[in-house]
């Protein structure tokens, strides 16, 4: 069973939970195994998997973030990586959207019970949000939402001159980042920092891409 030592121990040298926020975190675990009961919301139903492969790999992605940013968390599902970020980062300013109204319902039930500030979820699909959010965030991010390439094209409006989109991806990322070159070339960016992560238990590669404007 994971407890607050084991956790920072699978996240040394990227963030570190304190005791109040793996109490939020684990909280969040159980809210979400027993709304799955009922609508699904995830695939994975055994709690250690879920701190392996939502609330580890979520936290990852501090590795690119910083703490004050302003995120937006595209196709966002039951909340993650949003949910687990704003738990660890009390500065942070986040919108989430999913096209699915159920978890967006799930999402806002746990924000009110964790009375997290300064988030925001959007039950719609991430194009009807555009002309509200144009070029206004520091970090877009998503999680396997969809190829590297689609991600690239919808995220690039939203993000500030200066802003940052942060891919998580798996083990096969260098074939995406290929079929990703001309988009990449289209809107001046590049991949300018990648980190590769082996998660817990199930050794499962996850790769963070962080996409910027060329200097």
């Amino acid at each position: 069973m994971m407890n607050v030592d084991e956790l920072n121990r699978q996240l040394a040298g990227i963030v570190t939970v304190d005791s109040a926020q793996f109490e939020q975190l684990q909280w969040y675990l159980n809210e979400l195994l027993k709304w799955n009961r009922k609508i699904n919301l995830t695939s994975i139903t055994t709690m250690n998997e879920c701190w392996e492969k939502h609330i580890v790999d979520s936290l990852l992605a501090t590795c690119f973030i910083d703490k004050h940013d302003h995120v937006l968390d595209i196709g966002s599902g039951a909340g993650f990586p949003s949910i687990p970020l704003r738990i660890v980062y009390a500065g942070m300013n986040i919108d989430s959207v999913d096209s699915v109204s159920k978890k967006i319902s799930f999402q806002r039930h746990c924000v009110r019970q964790l009375a997290l500030k300064n988030f925001t979820a959007h039950a719609k699909r991430i194009e009807s949000l555009k002309e509200q959010k144009a070029g206004f965030f520091d970090v877009v991010v998503s999680r396997a939402f969809t190829s590297l390439d689609n991600f690239i094209e919808v995220a690039v409006p939203f993000i500030k001159p200066n802003g940052r989109i942060i891919a998580m991806k798996g083990a096969a990322v260098a074939s995406e980042v290929d079929q990703a070159k001309l988009t990449l070339d289209k809107y001046g960016l590049v991949v300018d920092r990648q980190r590769e992560f082996v998660l817990g238990d199930s050794k499962s590669v996850r790769v963070l891409l962080e996409i910027k404007h060329k200097s």
